[in-house]
C-alpha cells in the first residue's frame, strides 16, 4: 500500500474497472512488519488482463531518496500496439499505424499536493479538487482486494461489498 498506491492509481486510469484480482503477498527481504513484495493478476471489464508487481526488494544501482529507489514501469501490449512508460516518460510506443505521442505519461492534471493545499487554504470546501473522492475510493479498494486475496488465496470480484 505504501509504495505502490500510486502505479495502482495509474493503472485505473490508463486500464478502466477491474473485475477481478488474484493476488500473492509477503515480507522477503526486510526486517518489517508489513510486505515488502505483492504481485496480483487483474482481469479487467475490458476483457484486458494486467500484471502488478510492488516490491521494495529490487537490487538496483538507483539512489536511495526519500521514498528509496523505486523504479516505476508500466506495460500495455494488445495484438497491434503496445506501449512502456518508465518513470513518467514514454520510452516505447508502437501502435499500428499509429506515431508516438509527444507527451509524458502524466495524467493531465495538476501536481495534486499543490491542488490539495489551494484547496485547504481557499477554505472553500465546496470548491472541486483535482482527486476526487470516489477515485480515491477506487484505488483503496483495489488494494484493500489485493491483500483479501493474498490472506485467503482466492480470487476477489469487484466491486468489493
Amino acid at each position: 500500500m505504501n509504495q505502490t498506491i500510486h502505479t495502482v492509481d495509474q493503472m485505473l486510469w490508463m486500464m478502466g474497472e477491474p473485475l477481478t484480482v488474484v493476488a500473492h503477498c509477503g515480507t522477503y527481504t526486510h526486517r518489517i512488519e508489513a510486505e515488502d513484495t505483492g504481485v496480483a493478476l487483474f482481469t479487467f471489464k475490458s476483457g484486458a488482463l494486467g500484471i502488478l508487481v510492488g516490491t521494495t526488494t529490487f537490487f538496483n544501482d538507483r539512489p536511495m531518496g526519500a521514498y528509496g529507489s523505486d523504479t516505476r514501469r508500466i506495460e500495455v501490449n494488445g495484438g497491434r500496439s503496445s506501449a512502456t512508460i518508465q518513470e513518467d516518460k514514454v520510452i516505447m510506443w508502437k501502435m499500428e499505424g499509429a506515431e508516438a505521442p509527444a507527451c509524458d505519461a502524466r495524467p493531465p492534471a495538476a501536481n495534486v499536493f499543490e491542488d490539495f493545499v489551494r484547496w485547504v487554504k481557499e477554505d472553500n470546501y465546496d470548491s472541486p479538487t483535482l482527486v476526487k473522492a470516489d477515485q480515491s475510493r477506487k484505488t483503496i479498494e483495489v488494494v484493500l482486494a489485493i491483500y483479501e486475496s493474498a490472506r485467503t488465496g482466492k480470487s476477489v470480484t469487484f466491486p468489493l461489498r
